[in-house]
């Protein structure tokens, strides 16, 4: 009995402890996410009601000359010969060697590698392979603009984004642009 009642102590106390070391994030940072969320959400809301209005007269929405955002389009340019593998690990299998100068398109991001397109390299099949951060850096490959709806949403959540690019406690991860009558974009947020 009495090892049971050490075992079941040992076992709040080990996830109290650990709760404890957790970082706290502090009210006014709480109020500070609350705040700039509930502004994007008006603008968003804004934008949708404004399209729809427009799209049940036959108007077509957008914004003024100048205001559209830029789409940028990224290539990552190996700046040390690496091995390119079939998943985001070091142990990953080795699709292909690539040297210093060589540049692919990005096709995705995860904390420390990148997903590039590695279609017509002669890797039996694959199209996308993955390479460490530190093996290269993403250059700009082409920049587009994009008007309507579509960008003004774009532009909302980037400004969101770069707004929290520095914060201590969270950070806009991404976003996803949802298409159709009515148009939306979703944030993604990572705590740190």
């Amino acid at each position: 009995m009495k090892k049971l009642l050490i075992l079941i102590i040992v076992l709040f106390t080990i996830p109290a402890y650990v709760f404890a070391q957790e970082k706290k994030i502090p009210e006014s940072a709480i109020k500070e996410l609350t705040e700039v969320l509930s502004k994007f959400q008006q603008d968003v809301a804004a934008a949708q009601k404004a399209y729809q209005e427009e799209q049940r007269r036959g108007i077509r929405w957008d914004l003024p000359p100048g205001q559209f955002p830029q789409a940028l389009m990224y290539d990552f340019e190996i700046t040390k010969a690496t091995k390119i593998r079939a998943g985001a690990t070091p142990t990953g299998n080795v699709l292909i060697s690539a040297e210093a100068g060589t540049k692919y398109k990005i096709v995705d991001k995860m904390p420390e590698w990148y997903a590039l397109d590695v279609a017509g390299t002669g890797v039996g099949g694959l199209t996308t392979g993955w390479v460490h951060a530190s093996a290269g850096v993403p250059v700009v490959a082409s920049v587009s603009k994009i008007g309507g709806i579509t960008g003004y949403l774009i532009e909302k959540a980037i400004a969101v984004r770069e707004y929290f690019r520095n914060n201590e406690y969270f950070y806009v991860k991404g976003f996803t642009l949802t298409g159709g009558i009515s148009p939306s974009v979703s944030l993604n947020f990572e705590f740190k």
